[in-house]
């Protein structure tokens, strides 16, 4: 099924590399770039003061108590100048860069961003949350705006009812009568 207005990726890159796609683009104004395995349960407003800032989310397992912070590429706002930079760094070895990481982003985008990036957890406080490390201990709290997955289970694998029915099958369009 075709989506209007989608952008068919042009690289081979794998797993998340393949968003470093949204990098690499021209459109005007700041990209919120998520991971599929995000739900959002109500309305998640970037308030104006934040829209040509870098914003990206704590990992949760590495929010700098226990562990040394590092970024996490699941939910970020990113401005076109910070987008352009990110394509310019990535164009220098894309290959180089998959060779050096891995199978993960996350330390990649926070050698480039962490020094200027406004952590979302901090200015949003309980609207964006993991469902692994608050969700599941502490239960849905009327502030979570946005759930994000990392890992296993998945949204579509977990029996909450608070959850959408979700389903990886394609699904026929349905025409709505007049």
């Amino acid at each position: 099924m075709a989506v209007p207005g989608a952008i068919r990726l042009t690289s081979n890159w794998q797993r998340w590399w393949a968003k470093f796609e949204i990098y690499g683009t021209d459109f005007d104004g700041p990209a919120l770039i998520i991971d599929l395995d995000t739900l959002f349960l109500r309305e998640f407003v970037i308030r104006p003061e934040h829209m040509d800032r870098i914003c990206v989310m704590r990992d949760p397992w590495r929010d700098g108590c226990r562990f040394p912070e590092r970024l996490g590429g699941g939910f970020m706002l990113l401005p076109k100048w910070a987008r352009q930079e990110l394509w310019e760094i990535w164009q220098e070895g894309p290959d180089n860069h998959i060779a050096k990481f891995g199978d993960n982003d996350q330390p990649f985008l926070h050698r480039y961003l962490a020094d200027r990036a406004l952590r979302l957890q901090d200015h949003y406080l309980d609207e964006l949350v993991s469902y692994k490390v608050h969700v599941q201990s502490l239960g849905l709290q009327p502030e979570n705006k946005v759930v994000y997955w990392h890992g296993q289970p998945r949204p579509w694998d977990c029996p909450e009812p608070w959850i959408p029915k979700l389903t990886n099958a394609a699904q026929p369009r349905q025409e709505i009568a007049a």
